[in-house]
């Protein structure tokens, strides 16, 4: 429901006026539930079934944030940093942001932010800087416009994490984060593929990085995935999320960490399930449960999710009954490969130009193609759906 305030006013021959206030409620159906980021352009939907092209529109995240989408080519897909916004997803805006200029080793060839969301009254992201060392630096950062970044504690001017040459590659960097708003607490999931490890930081308020470590192996967790997957691939990417007062962390096993307090944390495996699963994507939640994609032991393909109703302590898989399958690599290069909205689930993979969308939380799917929309939009880099 939006409200919308207007003026009339009337005026005679003699140049006299009057004014009347005038109000009207509108309750829009149409709004765009779906954002789809592709290789070549941006796909929309009211309701998963029906898409809408934006080409040209691109990057490796997309977000809702503060009542609008919000776009960034983020993990150095280009050198300098693009950001698009929109309050409706079909006008957009092309921001080439400013950014902090610290003291580095070298001189920077290429940056971007990323994992933008809405905290405390501004937006928040991690600012990779790339040199010619070869060493990429992060920083927090945070903006108000989404167009002036500063650093987000102004006291610390410092990187909070770096990488050399021989631990660095496309996917080094922050992999996500996320933040509870009751305790300000935030905790960010830091992927080092070359280096074979994860690692996992908290923070309360504007205080320093600490470990977020006592359940995730003294804060370097070994991922066990199949022996065919390269370092590389098996620890690019990974998920942190906050739902109803409960923290999780997946990084591509058979199942997640939970926590209440983001530092005492607890694996929970979802092979006892069945299904076969060797490796996990999400989570996201959908009326009333938390829900896994997965990757099958026998098959890399699947439509089936592992779902959750007491904050991930338990899993049961809940099987699709018809529709095409999406082909899944066991370790995906980006960590938005699906999203929901009320009751309705859109899953991507980003090494094909398909995807699948289910109405009735995963139980049925039809599939789609991004090449029949008359535009080769390419293969799907990430999807958010509305939180409002």
């Amino acid at each position: 429901m939006a409200t919308y305030n207007f003026t009339v006013r009337a005026v005679d021959n003699t140049g006299a006026f009057a004014d009347r206030n005038f109000q009207m409620n509108v309750n829009n159906t149409q709004i765009d539930r779906f954002v789809m980021v592709c290789a070549s352009g941006l796909l929309r939907s009211v309701d998963g079934t029906t898409w809408n092209t934006e080409p040209g529109i691109v990057g490796t995240y997309v977000g809702f944030e503060n009542n609008q989408w919000i776009v960034a080519s983020s993990d150095r897909q280009f050198a300098t940093t693009v950001l698009y916004n929109s309050v409706d997803g079909l006008n957009w805006n092309r921001i080439i942001p400013t950014i902090p200029s610290p003291t580095v080793v070298g001189t920077v060839t290429s940056h971007s932010i990323n994992r933008i969301k809405w905290r405390n009254g501004a937006y928040y992201g991690f600012l990779h800087l790339k040199t010619n060392t070869p060493t990429t630096y992060i920083y927090e950062v945070k903006s108000t416009d989404l167009k002036t970044w500063t650093y987000a504690v102004a006291t610390n001017t410092s990187s909070i994490y770096s990488f050399g040459s021989s631990g660095f590659n496309t996917t080094s960097g922050v992999a996500d984060w996320d933040y509870d708003p009751v305790t300000d607490t935030v905790v960010a999931l830091i992927s080092a593929p070359a280096q074979g490890s994860v690692f996992l930081w908290r923070r309360v308020g504007n205080a320093g990085w600490t470990l977020a470590s006592t359940g995730l192996k003294s804060f370097t967790i070994a991922i066990p995935v199949v022996s065919t997957q390269s370092p590389s691939s098996s620890y690019s990417m990974g998920t942190v999320t906050f739902i109803g007062g409960n923290w999780f962390v997946n990084i591509g096993q058979v199942g997640i960490y939970t926590s209440v307090n983001a530092f005492d944390w607890v694996y929970r495996d979802i092979s006892a399930a069945g299904g076969g699963a060797v490796s996990t994507f999400g989570p996201i939640y959908s009326n009333g449960r938390l829900l896994l994609q997965y990757a099958a032991a026998s098959s890399t393909t699947t439509n089936s999710l592992a779902a959750s109703v007491d904050a991930g302590h338990t899993w049961a898989i809940r099987p699709a009954t018809g529709g095409p399958l999406v082909a899944y690599t066991l370790a995906q290069p980006n960590f938005q490969v699906f999203a929901a909205y009320n009751g309705t689930i859109v899953t991507t993979n980003p090494n094909s130009t398909s995807f699948i969308v289910s109405k009735d939380d995963g139980l049925t799917w039809t599939g789609v193609n991004t090449t029949s929309f008359g535009y080769p939009m390419g293969s799907p880099q990430a999807i958010a759906a509305r939180n409002t």
